[in-house]
Order: C-alpha cells, then sequence, then structure tokens
C-alpha cells in the first residue's frame, strides 16, 4: 500500500526525471569545454602535445552545432515514427561515440569530429525531452516538470566543473563515457511512451500508461480528450509550406524561436563554453577553476526555485522579470572590466563573480526554464517533432555564431563592452515577450492550440 505522503501520480515525476537525465548528458557536453580548454592552452596534460590556438578554441566550442542540427532534424523524425523513448535511447549513442573519440584523440580533428558527434545527442534531447514531459505532465504540473529540465542541465554542467579540473584529461573522459551507458539502462527500466504517441497505435497500452502515472484507476476522460487533440491533428499534413501558412503553428514558431534565440543572446552559452578562460581574466578573488565551480554551483542551487515559480507566476511574468535581471548583471559585469582598463579593482575583485552568480539565478528563473516549458505546449501533434526541430536548430545557430564572435569581440571591444551587448538584447527580448508570447500556465494542450488560434496578435 503507498504510503500517504507519496504523491498518487509518483510515476510520472519518476518517468520524467529519469528522462531529463539526456539533458543531464548535454549538460557535460556544454561544459566540457571550459576545463578541457584550459588543459589544451596548455602542454601539460595536453593530447595534442602542442598548445591550440584561438581559432581553435573558437571551433572546438562551436563546431558542435553542425551535430547539434542534424541531431535536431534526425530525432523529431525518430519520435514521430518510432516514438518519444526509442528517440531518446538512440540520441544518446552520439555522445557515447563522442567521448570515446576524445578518450583517445591525438589531433585537432579527431577533438572537432567527436564534438560534432556530440552535438548529436545535444540537439537530439533538446528537441525530444520537451515533446516527451509535455506529453506526459498534467496541466497542474508540467511547468514543475519542464522546469526540472534546467536542473538536470545544471547539474552536467556542475559534475564537469568539479571532475575536469582536478582530473587528468585521460579519465575525465573514462569517467564520461560511463553516463550516457547508465542513462540507456535506466531509459529501459523506468520510462513509458507517452500516451499521446500510443493513442493511435495501442489504445489499451495508452490507458494502461495513463493509468500508472495518474495513479488513477479511471482514466476514460483523459483518454478520450487525448483522442479527441490526437485525431484532430493526425489528418493534417505537416509540411514546412502548410506549417507556416498556418496562423496557429506559425505564432507557435516565432514563440518558439524568438525564446530560444533571446535565450542564447543572453550571453549564457558563452559564459558556460569559456567560464574558465573568462575567470582567467579576474584571478584577484578565486582561481579561475573555484570560480566556474561556484556559479555551477549556485546555478543548480537556483534550478530548485523555478520549477515552482513557473506554475505559481506564470510563464511570461517570470520571462520578463529574469531577462530583466540578466540584462543588469550583465552591466556590472561589464563596469568591472571597464573600470580594470582605467585603474586597480583589487578592492571589488569579488564584483565579477557576485554579478554572474545574480545572472545564473535570473537565468535559471525564467529564460533557462521556460522556453523549453512552452515548446513543450504550444505545437500540435502532427508537427510537434518539425517544430521542436526548429526551435532547436534557430537556437544552435545563434550559439555557434556567439561563440565564434566572442573571442574576435574581446580583442576588438574588450570583455567589458562585449558583455553590454549581450545585456542589451534583454530589452528586446522583454518587448518580445511582452507583446507576443503566449500565457500558457494551466491550459490543456487543446486549450492552448485554441488560444494561439483565435489571437489577433501576428507579426507576419
Amino acid at each position: 500500500m503507498r504510503p500517504d505522503w507519496i504523491p498518487k501520480d509518483i510515476f510520472v515525476y519518476i518517468a520524467v526525471f529519469t528522462a531529463h537525465l539526456g539533458v543531464f548528458l548535454n549538460g557535460t557536453f556544454i561544459a566540457w569545454t571550459s576545463p578541457v580548454l584550459v588543459k589544451l592552452t596548455e602542454l601539460h596534460d595536453n593530447p595534442l602535445g602542442r598548445v591550440i590556438t584561438n581559432s581553435e578554441q573558437g571551433w572546438i566550442v562551436s563546431i558542435g552545432v553542425l551535430g547539434n542540427w542534424f541531431g535536431s532534424f534526425i530525432s523529431g523524425i525518430l519520435a514521430k515514427n518510432y516514438g518519444r523513448k526509442t528517440a531518446l535511447i538512440i540520441m544518446s549513442i552520439p555522445i557515447l561515440i563522442s567521448f570515446a573519440m576524445l578518450l583517445v584523440a591525438d589531433s585537432i580533428w579527431i577533438i572537432l569530429l567527436a564534438r560534432i558527434a556530440g552535438g548529436i545527442t545535444c540537439g537530439g534531447m533538446f528537441t525530444v525531452d520537451p515533446m516527451y514531459f509535455g506529453e506526459i505532465a498534467a496541466p497542474k504540473n508540467r511547468g514543475l516538470l519542464g522546469g526540472a529540465i534546467n536542473f538536470f542541465l545544471n547539474i552536467g554542467i556542475l559534475f564537469v566543473l568539479c571532475i575536469g579540473p582536478y582530473t587528468s584529461y585521460f579519465w575525465l573522459h573514462v569517467i564520461l563515457i560511463v553516463c550516457p551507458i547508465f542513462y540507456m539502462v535506466v531509459l529501459l527500466l523506468f520510462v513509458p511512451e507517452t500516451p499521446y504517441y500510443l493513442v493511435e497505435r495501442d489504445e489499451v497500452k495508452a490507458e494502461a500508461v495513463l493509468r500508472k502515472i495518474r495513479g488513477e484507476s479511471d482514466v476514460k476522460a483523459e483518454l478520450f480528450q487525448i483522442k479527441e487533440y490526437v485525431g484532430s491533428k493526425s489528418d493534417n499534413h505537416s509540411k514546412l509550406s502548410e506549417i507556416f501558412n498556418d496562423k496557429a503553428t506559425r505564432r507557435a514558431l516565432i514563440i518558439g524561436c524568438g525564446l530560444l534565440v533571446f535565450q542564447q543572446c543572453s550571453g549564457i552559452g558563452v559564459l558556460m563554453s569559456f567560464g574558465q578562460l573568462i575567470f582567467e581574466e579576474v584571478n584577484d578573488f578565486l582561481p579561475s577553476d573555484l570560480s566556474a565551480i561556484v556559479l555551477g554551483f549556485t546555478q543548480v542551487t537556483f534550478s530548485f526555485i523555478a520549477p515552482p515559480m513557473t506554475d505559481k507566476f506564470g510563464r511570461k511574468v517570470v520571462l520578463i522579470v529574469s531577462h530583466i535581471g540578466m540584462s543588469l548583471s550583465l552591466v556590472v559585469f561589464g563596469i568591472y572590466f571597464l573600470m580594470k582598463e582605467f585603474g586597480t579593482v583589487h578592492s571589488i575583485a569579488w564584483l565579477p563573480l557576485t554579478a554572474l552568480v545574480f545572472f545564473k539565478f535570473m537565468y535559471c528563473v525564467g529564460a533557462g526554464t521556460v522556453p523549453l516549458v512552452i515548446i513543450g505546449e504550444i505545437f500540435p501533434q502532427n508537427i510537434k517533432g518539425t517544430a521542436s526541430s526548429i526551435t532547436n536548430i534557430a537556437c544552435s545557430a545563434t550559439a555557434m555564431v556567439l561563440s565564434n564572435s566572442y573571442t574576435l569581440l574581446k580583442v576588438s571591444v574588450g570583455i567589458g563592452y562585449t558583455f553590454w551587448i549581450f545585456g542589451a538584447t534583454g530589452i528586446f527580448a522583454t518587448i518580445f515577450i511582452a507583446l507576443y508570447v503566449l500565457e500558457t500556465k494551466g491550459k490543456t494542450l487543446q486549450q492552448i492550440q485554441e488560444d494561439l488560434r483565435r489571437s489577433k496578435k501576428s507579426v507576419i
């Protein structure tokens, strides 16, 4: 008999959190550059036997986007034709190959190819995982379960930041190889297929899954709603031309792409990828490796705060507050480096880390979590795979441009002005969210589609 303190729908939390471990793998891929770039810019523990150039640094950080695009595209097809669970399992294989290649890498080309392979998993997870939790969660807890994506991403980032500087290049990759293997095993054991996918193929199994994840014996009403929703979309084609010509799906695409593009324009990708190297320039307060760990630890801690706020205050409010807060923190961060150019800043050496801790707090509150929650909610059944792929490609393309531009901007205008540019994008993000983003809190997927269709707002 289930104890009273255990929620009756506990299995939905187990299933979604297990699936979110795929985003943990993404976190290890993203943060890998922070400690490893330091190793590759020194001769000690460097598998290449030489120091890499600034240009090679930029390509190591950004070339994974090529894999990300492919992963986004192929995972959407896999999820549609073979199911969300199967897609998650298949998408965990490329990063296993990536870490194995990095383990034996002795040339820059092997490292670049490995980063492309890892990017396939990154694109696949960010495409399929929002689809998975969006279809398995109930409206009352979709914000909480979706918001947990950022927590698992940050755990993966912190994991690498903690072990990367203190283990050899070889043993770091041995440890990382174990992670995707473990993920595939727990996926097979604890994650069911979504009832939205199953209802068209095996209604009996869909009902059984629904009873298990809701903790209810009678789920006929919800099953009927799912059948009605899926049935209303299954007759529609999902050609790109038809997607863009339909008002509701066009608006959903603009919302999804816009939120992820503005998320990256905040500079979060640059901070994650170049974090330890950035802190090398502020060594007066803490060593660069410890500063990166502090930042990663605070980001994990703040990830606990965001999911409840998403369901309590709504998506739009937390997004607006998040972008305003991030912009203010980047302004302060930039001021430090501008002051450093004109005099001593030893007395305020604590300021950059403090500013970035506040930045990570505001990022976790909204911009880091809510876009993926909304993307898991706003697309109709027949185009979820294709649309999620498009939004992820837009996100990764932005990240690639910014990663390659960072070193150039830093040399041209300095770190201070570079992060002021990132901070300025928060103004445009706030305007976009206030005027165009749909509030989805507490609504069923069918209600969200109805709101998208009858909205009079359109930018195209």
